[in-house]
């Protein structure tokens, strides 16, 4: 990616419709098989182009976010992963495409000067990445995947997005089925006893 050209930072979060619930004791509250596979086509799916064969998405994620994705789906395969530590090591193993940073700042600078074409730049979490990144205009857009059942959680995202005033919009599934570039069906999804919904909110100008 040139480093002309401004990065665009997309929030990929699921959520209780009710407070915003992302996490309970460092993993998630619930086990949803389809919302698992939406994130996997969202962050994956780039178009075809001639002109770039080899642009790729990349996910921006912190070392408890990392940590908790089982060891044999890390990295997440297709995708620039980019982990945020504070530490000075860390062993990513020796794999492509991985990148170890110590802060979100650093993690946008390397983006910036990577040789991989990149065709969307995701943050994935956890709460402090999600949090900081928040407050950045680089961040405008949020894939929610809105959970309508109430889990127990200890961890939440910020700010309320859905608020009067908040800056954000919602968009339609048609907008979010043509930005994404892969179909993704309308109205709630069930799975099990649980609903939810995908949204794409994106920053007013």
């Amino acid at each position: 990616m040139s480093s002309s050209k401004p990065l665009s930072l997309t929030h990929v979060v699921a959520a209780t419709s009710s407070a915003l619930g992302i996490g309970k004791s460092g993993g998630l509250p619930w086990r949803l098989r389809k919302e698992m596979a939406y994130f996997a086509k969202i962050t994956t799916a780039v178009p075809a182009s001639p002109s770039q064969p080899s642009a790729m998405n990349a996910v921006i994620m912190g070392r408890k976010c990392w940590e908790s994705i089982p060891l044999k789906f890390r990295p997440l395969k297709g995708r620039v992963n980019v982990v945020i530590s504070r530490a000075e090591k860390m062993e990513l193993g020796e794999v492509e495409h991985v990148y170890h940073v110590r802060s979100l700042p650093a993690a946008l600078e390397l983006l910036q000067k990577l040789e991989t074409p990149l065709h969307h730049v995701f943050v994935i979490g956890g709460a402090q990445i999600y949090n900081a990144a928040m407050a950045l205009p680089e961040s405008n857009r949020i894939l929610f995947t809105a959970i309508e059942n109430d889990f127990e959680c200890d961890t939440y995202f910020t700010p309320d997005f859905r608020k009067e005033g908040s800056g954000w919009e919602k968009k339609t599934q048609e907008e979010l089925e043509q930005w994404a570039g892969v179909e993704i069906g309308k109205g709630l999804v069930n799975e099990g006893d649980v609903k939810y919904e995908y949204q794409m909110w994106e920053r007013r100008e």
